[in-house]
């Protein structure tokens, strides 16, 4: 993980950069953002079968007043979306460890979908916005 850290803080700084030249709203912005460093990280983490030197895709499609983010990686099939939601009416230390990441996404985007093709995961998040910066 340690070597993946600088990669996943370029991605951050590339997907920054790419939403501020889109006039993405910030709220939006920060949304997409943040669903996409938990999901990537996780996938980082856990979801490349132990194959190393996985590579993780990830595009951006702009959509009239919306932005798709779909991210994709080689690896056994998990569908992050089934996991349910953590139990968050209990103190942190007496909760179960993990699942907070993707619920956060899950709560962040308006639409989350879930495939598996060729070998691949394949993450489809949508997030509206209104250009006025409502959203």
């Amino acid at each position: 993980m340690a070597r993946t850290q600088p990669a996943l803080a370029e991605l951050s700084a590339q997907v920054e950069r790419v939403l501020e030249e889109r006039d993405v709203p910030a709220k939006a912005s920060f949304g997409v953002q943040l669903a996409i460093d938990e999901l990537v990280s996780n996938i980082v983490k856990y979801g490349t079968g132990g194959r190393s030197g996985s590579e993780v895709m990830v595009r951006l499609l702009f959509e009239d007043h919306a932005i798709a983010v779909e991210i994709e990686n080689e690896g056994d099939r998990f569908n992050p979306f089934e996991r349910p939601d953590p139990v968050l009416n209990q103190p942190a230390e007496e909760r179960p460890i993990g699942g907070l990441g993707i619920h956060l996404a899950r709560k962040m985007m308006d639409e989350c979908e879930y495939s598996y093709r060729d070998g691949s995961n394949v993450l489809v998040l949508r997030k509206k916005f209104a250009l006025d910066g409502s959203q």
